[in-house]
Parts: structure tokens; sequence; C-alpha cells
């Protein structure tokens, strides 16, 4: 009898679980999802990363115009004019002569063989790649650039990158990319050559990876990622032209 009794405790016991337990996953799956549905919500109705909204839009359709009604007649009748390898020759000539913001940025972040590298490429190209019209470092020797900037430098030392914003002819950047613009600017002998010089591809090919780099920092979504992509494409055309800038 006692064997009975207490084999009728374990299974009552059992079941008392079994009742529960299904109890409580049906209480708390509802739960979890209705916390789910809100924070999906509040998502949602977060406000935009774009605090700036007003200024980029004007900033926005003005690069549109710059490049629809100036830029891009100019650097058009430019493009037909020069041969393509003639063009090459001069962004590699003047991408030769950014090697100091280059140089300087690999040292700021600590990076050593990319500062070292970057003086070899200068040296050689100089050198033996007629003042910089080739690129012999990367075709002989597979010196790449260490293409570095000041706004990845700023991140390297943990500066907030700020709002999303749009600077006029440069496009989708951030405040800590605007700042390091301005300072690589400075760090670029090119800027106390030729007034214009700035505006070349040189400058062109590393606005579009601060513009990569904006879209992704600010975790720009909706209509916002989608302006400043089509942004992003009509700057990089825009660069692309200017240097027409080099005719004048």
């Amino acid at each position: 009898m006692v064997g009975r009794e207490g084999s009728s405790t374990v299974i009552t016991r059992i079941l008392l679980s079994v009742l529960i337990g299904g109890l409580s996953s049906g209480f708390v799956a509802p739960v979890a999802m209705a916390e789910t549905a809100t924070s999906q919500e509040e998502a949602a109705e977060a406000p935009t990363p774009d605090p700036l909204e007003p200024f980029n839009q004007k900033m926005f359709w003005f690069n549109l115009r710059l490049d629809e009604y100036v830029l891009r007649p100019v650097a058009t009748a430019y493009d037909r004019v020069l041969p393509n390898a003639a063009q090459r020759g001069v962004q590699h000539f003047f991408k030769n002569l950014g090697v100091v913001e280059r140089f300087a940025n690999n040292l700021f972040q600590g990076k050593l063989p990319g500062a070292g590298r970057e003086v070899g490429r200068f040296a050689v190209n100089t050198t033996l790649g007629g003042v910089g019209f080739f690129d012999v470092a990367d075709q002989w020797f597979g010196w790449q650039e260490s293409n570095e900037d000041f706004g990845q430098t700023l991140a390297v030392y943990r500066v907030p990158r700020g709002p999303y914003l749009v600077l006029p002819f440069y496009g989708p950047s951030t405040i800590r990319d605007a700042v390091g613009l301005a300072v690589d600017s400075a760090l670029n002998p090119m800027n106390y050559l030729l007034s214009t010089t700035e505006l070349s591809t040189t400058a062109g090919e590393r606005d579009r990876g601060m513009t990569a780099r904006a879209i992704a920092e600010c975790g720009l979504h909706g209509q916002w990622k989608s302006q400043a992509e089509a942004d992003c494409k009509e700057e990089q055309r825009t660069s692309a032209l200017c240097l027409s800038s080099l005719i004048w």
C-alpha cells in the first residue's frame, strides 16, 4: 500500500509540474511577443539620424544643380579633349603629391609600415614614374597606397562621429569627417600650388570613401539612406568630372 501511495504521489507531482510549466510557457510567450512588438514600434518611432535635415536637403539640391549646370558640361568637354591615358597620368601625378596627408595620418594612427610605404611610393614614382605620372611603385613593387585620412585618425582616438552632414560639393559626410577633411586639405600641398586642384579625382576617391562611412556609421535607413546614396552617386560623378578644374 505504501508503495502504491508513493507512486501516486510521484505521478501527481509530475502532472502538476507539467501543468504549471505549460501554463507558464503559455503566459510568457505572449508577454515576450508583446515586448518585441513594443520595441519594434519604438524603433519605428525613433527620431531620424539626421538632425541637420533642413540644411542637408539644401546642400543636396545645391550639389545636384552645381553638377548639372556647371561641372558636368565643363568636365564633359575636358573628357573629350584629353585621352583616358592622359587623364590617368594627371590623376597619378596629383595623387603622388598627396603623399603628405597619407603619410601623416598613417603616422598619427601608429601604422608605421603604411607610413614607410608612402615614403617609398613617393620616391619611386617621383624618380622612376615620370614625376608621378605613372604609378610604377604599385605596378613593379606592389606598393599600394595606404589611404588614411584624418577622419579615420579621429575615429582611432574615439572621437564621436557626430550627426550626418551633407557638405557643399563634397556630399554626404559626418561632423568628424568634415573636420578631418579640413585638416587633410591643410596637409595637402596641392592647395598651396593650385587653388582648384583639391577638386580633382584625388579628392574624389577619398570623398567616396567618406560618403560610404557616413551612410554606414550614421545607421541611415529608409528615405534618408536613399537620399544619401543618391547624393553619393551624384558626387561620384561630380568628383570624377572635376578634373576639368585643371584646365583653368
